[in-house]
């Protein structure tokens, strides 16, 4: 697995008005709102692109498990992360 080159999670989301999310540091949240929105802006941006087809693709698998007993430690992260995704 290749080295990651956007600002290392998590994160914890602050919102700030109807059209402003700031995007914390949660191991550091003193840090700031530019630690996420300055650091690595290329990678982030890679990422957050992304984010709506990984969580596509994490569903899929998910609907797969069904019928199936899966509940390793990696199968409950992935259902926890979906549940995190849609504000849960």
């Amino acid at each position: 697995m290749s080295e990651t080159k956007w600002t290392p999670g998590p994160w914890i989301q602050e919102d700030r008005d109807i059209l402003s999310v700031a995007l914390i540091d949660a191991e550091n949240p003193k840090r700031g709102r530019e630690v996420i929105a300055a650091a690595h802006i290329e990678a982030n941006a890679h990422l957050i692109a992304a984010a709506p087809e990984l969580y596509e693709a994490l569903a899929e698998m998910v609907a797969g498990w069904e019928g199936f007993d899966v509940n390793d430690d990696a199968a409950n992260r992935v259902r926890a992360l979906l549940a995190k995704a849609r504000g849960e």
